[in-house]
């Protein structure tokens, strides 16, 4: 049979035209849409953790002492110049940046958008090299302004700052790039709760940049400024590593294990992403059900389309007809029905997700230059669109071929 006859035949001329088999089209589309949006979802909510945890530089690591609990007090050793010297040497490391806190108490006061913000902090110090590392990030001369101090601000203060503005205010979220070269002011001797008897000093700080390295306390100014202004020596109490690149990462992790250092942050990645790879499991076998359920629907109307037609299908046997052209036939049909399921799918998937994206958005979860909660990737689409093509197909052809197993399809048959 020829197969531009076989089109036609597929295209209505045997039974109604595929497209009129809403429920299996529509059983299809579901379950393509739910297979995007969920994975889409997890990737999504991936990258923000990763993004939050690690940052946008992953050859940059934070490493940490291992901590001992003791009852309620968490006791870590702090970190000392011949561990300093270790890390340095392993191969792979660029560059190390000490990190410390001041002891002395710290408050900090800023203005936005017309409105006052004073809270008590911890303030951080951090070596300048990595201060102007950020520096060069986002375009900056360290050292710029004259009577001002380069500091870095810690990713988590800023999601706490966007949490409290969408719980208790109407104005958007801050942009954390928004901030960049914008000043605040810090008065270290004194806080909320105490002063420590020495003369406080008010310190003018300009915003070099955001980083989820610095510890949650508070902005981070240079280690050699913090060390002139605290009254005792500082405790180096975290490493930041610069790598030659990622791959270096499990190898310079091994070799700090020996000074019982480790890393937080990539541990906590790895816990997230343990988490998110079970959901992504149970979500594939929940995707795996509805593919069944699709499948079943499309057996049933294809099975009744088979029976409805057999005495028109062995007809075309009589008259020359192979086999394989009938099963031709029926999987062009199922072809098209899952043609049609897979753009309605990835269609409503797709404005599902962006729908999330905008709403996250709009409740200030999200800012517009940050990661997304819902990512669709062109390889993601492809494992839909396959999905939906290889369920069409196998359970639309087990009607045909199991009633050609079952010999009615035979010319005698006919009579």
């Amino acid at each position: 049979m020829l197969f531009s006859r076989i089109i036609r035949l597929a295209a209505g001329e045997i039974g109604d035209p595929p497209y009129k088999n809403f429920n299996a089209i529509f059983c299809l589309a579901f379950t393509v849409a739910v297979f995007i949006i969920i994975f889409g979802t997890a990737a999504g909510v991936q990258n923000i953790v990763r993004h939050k945890i690690l940052g946008s530089m992953p050859e940059i690591i934070r490493l940490k002492p291992e901590s001992v609990t003791l009852g309620p007090v968490k006791v870590s050793e702090e970190i000392d110049e011949e561990t300093f010297n270790f890390i340095k040497g392993i191969p792979g490391v660029v560059q190390v940046y000490r990190q410390a806190r001041l002891t002395r108490p710290s408050r900090l006061q800023a203005d936005y958008m017309q409105q006052s913000f004073c809270s008590d902090i911890v303030t951080e110090a951090v070596d300048a090299d990595f201060i102007k590392l950020l520096c060069r990030e986002n375009s900056l001369e360290y050292g710029g302004e004259p009577g001002c101090e380069d500091c870095l601000l810690p990713a988590a203060v800023m999601d706490t700052v966007n949490a409290g503005l969408s719980i208790h205010t109407h104005l958007p979220a801050i942009d954390p790039q928004v901030l960049v070269n914008h000043h605040f002011s810090v008065f270290i001797g004194r806080s909320g709760f105490r002063n420590d008897g020495k003369k406080p000093f008010r310190l003018r700080c300009r915003i070099a940049g955001i980083s989820p390295l610095i510890g949650i306390g508070g902005p981070a100014i240079s280690y050699e400024k913090a060390q002139l202004y605290n009254l005792e020596p500082l405790i180096c109490h975290g490493l930041i590593l610069k790598l030659e690149s990622p791959q270096h990462v499990p190898q310079v992790l091994e070799k700090a294990s020996v000074k019982h250092l480790f890393s937080p942050d990539l541990k906590a990645a790895g816990q997230t992403g343990e988490i998110i790879k079970w959901f992504k499991i149970g979500s594939g076998f929940f995707c795996l059900l509805l593919t069944c359920c699709t499948g079943m629907s499309l057996y049933a109307g294809i099975s009744l389309e088979v029976r409805q037609n057999l005495p028109q299908l062995v007809l075309y046997r009589v008259l020359g007809a192979s086999l394989s052209d009938i099963i031709k036939i029926y999987c062009i049909r199922c072809l098209y029905i899952g043609l049609l399921g897979n753009i309605t799918g990835i269609a409503a998937g797709i404005t599902a997700g962006d729908l999330l994206n905008r709403f996250c958005l709009s409740r200030s979860m999200i800012t517009s230059a940050g990661p997304q909660p819902f990512l669709c990737p062109s390889a993601l689409l492809l494992q839909a669109f396959l999905l939906g093509i290889a369920a069409s197909v196998f359970f639309g052809l087990l009607p045909i071929i199991k009633t050609a197993a079952s010999q009615k399809l035979n010319i005698n048959f006919l009579n």
